[in-house]
Parts: C-alpha cells; sequence; structure tokens
C-alpha cells in the first residue's frame, strides 16, 4: 500500500489589460439574483469609457496563480488461488486566483476560488459556495475460473464534471476565469416570468421579488468595452454540488488461452458499462433562462438540461493469435 501528496502551484498567470479604462469607469446597478431572489450588484461601464479606443496589453501578474492539491492511496494484492487486486483512490482540488482583474469589476464575483466569498460587492450576502476535493477509485482485479478461463474487471467511480455545455469551461470570457452558471443581460432583459407570473422557485416561499416581466437593468445598458451585453456569474465553476452525475463503470474481460499445435489461440469476451449506466455528462446550457412556454404549457428549462450521457453497455469480442 502507498500513499502520497502533490501540490503544485502555476504563478505569473496571463493577463489581458484594457490600458484606457479602469474599475472606476463603472456604475454600479442593484439587481435581484433570478436563482434565489436575493440582492446583487452588477456594473455597467460608462458610456465615456466605452467611447475610448482600446489599448490591450497582454502580460502576467504575480497576483494570478493556480493551485493544484492530491492525495492519492493505492494497493497492490496477491490473494490465494491467482487471484490478484490493484487499485486506488484519489482526492484532488484545483484552484484559481484570478483577482488582479484590472478592467472589469464583475469578473471579480468569484474571482478567489479558495474564498469565493471574498471579493463579493459590498454589501452583498456571502453564498456558501466552495470549491470541494472530488473523489476518483478504480478497482481492478483478475480471477481465475475453471478449464483455464480468467476473468479479469475495473470498477472505476470518477466525479461528475462541473456544471457545463459544449461552449462552457473554466475560461469563457476573453480568456478570463468566468466559468460555472451566468446571466446574459441586455437592456430589453427582463426577469424570469412564466405565464404571467414571476417565476422564482427557489425563492423564499417561491415569491419572486420582481415584478412579471420587469425589466432587469434601466435603459440605455452600455454592456462591457466589447459588447453591448453583460454576462453576470451567478455560480462559480466547479462550486460545491455543481456537477453533473457521478460516473461508476464496472468493465469485464472472459478470456481463455488454447493450443492448437504451433498456434496459440486467446479468443476473449469484454464488456463495458456492464449494468448500462446512464449518467449525465454534458447539459445544454449553463446559461440561466426561465423556461419557455408554449400554448400556455411550461416547457422543461434548457438550463442544465442533460444533453449527453455515458455511452451505453458495448459488448466486444476479440481474438489473439500467436504463432
Amino acid at each position: 500500500m502507498t500513499a502520497g501528496y502533490f501540490h503544485g502551484t502555476f504563478h505569473d498567470l496571463l493577463l489581458s489589460d484594457n490600458r484606457s479604462i479602469s474599475l472606476a469607469d463603472w456604475t454600479p446597478i442593484q439587481v435581484f439574483n433570478p436563482i434565489d431572489g436575493s440582492p446583487m450588484t452588477i456594473y455597467d461601464i460608462t458610456a465615456a469609457a466605452k467611447g475610448r479606443a482600446r489599448d490591450v496589453f497582454d502580460t502576467t501578474s504575480a497576483n494570478q496563480k493556480r493551485m493544484f492539491d492530491s492525495y492519492n492511496f493505492s494497493f497492490n494484492a496477491r490473494l490465494p488461488k491467482g487471484i490478484t487486486l490493484f487499485g486506488g483512490v484519489g482526492l484532488d482540488r484545483l484552484v484559481e486566483n484570478s483577482c488582479d482583474e484590472p478592467d472589469n469589476p464583475n469578473l471579480l464575483r468569484f474571482c478567489d476560488e479558495a474564498n469565493l466569498d471574498a471579493y463579493l460587492p459590498a454589501g452583498e450576502a456571502a453564498k456558501g459556495y466552495k470549491i470541494p476535493f472530488l473523489a476518483n477509485g478504480k478497482l481492478s482485479g483478475t480471477v481465475p475460473l475453471a478449464y483455464g478461463v480468467q476473468l479479469s474487471g475495473s470498477f472505476q467511480t470518477n466525479a461528475g464534471f462541473p456544471n457545463r455545455s459544449i461552449t462552457t469551461s473554466r475560461t469563457i470570457l476573453e480568456g478570463k476565469n468566468a466559468g460555472g452558471t451566468s446571466w446574459l443581460l441586455s437592456s430589453a432583459t427582463t426577469y424570469p416570468t412564466v405565464n404571467g407570473v414571476a417565476y422564482c422557485p427557489a425563492c423564499p416561499n417561491g415569491v419572486a421579488p420582481w415584478a412579471a416581466n420587469q425589466r432587469v437593468t434601466p435603459a440605455g445598458l452600455q454592456g462591457t468595452d466589447t459588447s453591448a451585453n453583460l454576462t453576470i456569474r451567478l455560480k462559480p465553476y466547479g462550486g460545491e454540488g455543481e456537477y453533473t452525475d457521478r460516473v461508476n463503470q464496472l468493465d469485464i474481460k472472459l478470456s481463455r488461452t488454447f493450443s492448437l499445435r504451433r498456434l496459440k489461440v486467446a479468443p476473449s469476451l469484454e464488456i463495458f458499462n456492464l449494468f448500462n449506466a446512464n449518467p449525465v455528462i454534458l447539459e445544454r446550457s449553463t446559461q440561466y433562462t426561465a423556461p419557455t412556454v408554449l400554448g400556455g404549457v411550461v416547457q422543461p428549462n434548457v438550463y442544465n438540461q442533460p444533453s449527453g450521457i455515458l455511452n451505453g453497455r458495448i459488448v466486444g469480442l476479440a481474438a489473439q493469435v500467436r504463432w
């Protein structure tokens, strides 16, 4: 049995700075979080700052870093009757600090993944999100059976992926740490409303603090220096509870070797995902929206809607011939 610990720190990460604007060139706007109705502060760039020519300087920052910690435990065992077992468990966590943001105060939300509440705007309630250690494990072994048949297999259990769509990753906004659940705002964006009623099932008592079809921001939203819209992070990338399903998969193999004069033939039967598990591994969208309504009927929400599952059971037949 062995145990190990690994720690890595990546320093001086890339920083892109539009030197024609600063954090002072933004106007705070008070809005409600569309998921739980809590008050939150977002920032809209001023018209004067938006009109300036961009002066982008790519550099690095000593304050931008990424840290990785991993605890590993493994074993290897030889048991009676030719049985062998080996496997292990790993606990891993990756966190990033991108708080040396010079341009856009909206990107300071959840910028320190070691303390996700550290840079929330003043007066905004802490959310308590944390980046957890992810547990992954694998157990493999072989068992001799009667008549020279050998059974081997492996069981693996892996943590789900951070809630993601095909276009979602840790960095989705100008190469900066902006993954997770986001909210795309324009001048015309209204709060979630379904069938003429303000929609917020996670709000206290299910009652939304906004009126039906109420506009989120005042008219004339400027957006950012590169867009007429604002992208606001509502949940951090990789926060606790913000993962797709855990993937548990069992694979087995039956094999036997036959000798035919100078030939040795080893046919095998392999079954992958023996129990035909179907955990969700991909989602349609991580951009928050209210469900659509067709003919007065509420449709499934595309937000965090499953769009991909683990491959189903696969059966394989093979033979190895040696001479």
